[in-house]
This record gives structure tokens, C-alpha cells and sequence, in this order.
């Protein structure tokens, strides 16, 4: 065995790339969340996605979903340029789980046009300073 550092390995170039972009929650969780707080017909869209990695209504189909560019599957491209009154059947029962460095303006997003939404975020200590905002908006631990 010898280590080759990635500079000085071509090959690596090819290796898969994890983000932020890539998290999902487990169909356990999200079964979950489905059944304790999507209502009687779940939850209608996912507000972050990727058409890869979007949550599925209770049929098993993908959610209707803003992804951060374009994409087949796509209800539209980026959340914050997005008016969301344009889609209110979809806002009934909206959903998202959020990597940590966007739950701040998402929740200043939201709370702009009053929307109540299922959001998903990571416990993580130390806790910041958008914590006490979700508290505050009703939120209930699951």
C-alpha cells in the first residue's frame, strides 16, 4: 500500500463528492415525520431538494420540490426567489430539512409570508442564534 495524495492522483477527480446538498432523512424518520406531522395527506412539497434526494408522499411518489438550479422534476429553482403564494395548494403542508448555515434565512423567508412549514434541522450544539427563533414559532420537538 502507498498514499498518493489526491493532486497526484488523477483518478480522484472521479471520486464522489458529498454536500450539504446530498442530506436526506432515513424513510424511517421520514415515515415518522410523515405521520406525525403531514396531516391526513401528508405532506405536499419539499421545500429543498434535489430531484435525487427529494422526500416522497404517502403513495411513495417524490414531493413536488424547489431544487438550487434547474432540473427535470424541479417545481421551481431556489427558494428565496420563489413567491410563494404563486404556489398555495403545494404551501398546505410544506416540509424541509435544512443544513444548518440556511436555517436562519429560511426561517426569516418563511416567516415573510406567514407560512407554516414542517422544518427539519440538526440538534447541534453549540446551539445558534436561530434556535431560540424556532422555539418561538411554535415548533414542537419530534
Amino acid at each position: 500500500m502507498l498514499y498518493v495524495p489526491s493532486l497526484e492522483n488523477p483518478a480522484d477527480t472521479l471520486s464522489p463528492r458529498l454536500s450539504s446538498l446530498d442530506y436526506m432523512l432515513a424513510p424511517k424518520i421520514w415515515n415518522g415525520v410523515q405521520k406525525e406531522f403531514g396531516g391526513v395527506e401528508g405532506h405536499l412539497c419539499d421545500l429543498m431538494a434535489l430531484d435525487s434526494n427529494v422526500m416522497t408522499d404517502k403513495l411513495g411518489q417524490p414531493l413536488p420540490h424547489f431544487t438550487p438550479y434547474p432540473s427535470p422534476d424541479s417545481m421551481g429553482v431556489n427558494l428565496f426567489a420563489q413567491d410563494l403564494l404563486k404556489f398555495s395548494s403545494a404551501m398546505q403542508c410544506p416540509y424541509i430539512f435544512l443544513p444548518h448555515v440556511l436555517v436562519g434565512p429560511v426561517l426569516h423567508f418563511l416567516l415573510s409570508y406567514r407560512q407554516s412549514c414542517t422544518v427539519m434541522v440538526l440538534d447541534i450544539y453549540p446551539r445558534k442564534y436561530w434556535w431560540p427563533m424556532l422555539l418561538k414559532e411554535g415548533t414542537r420537538d419530534g
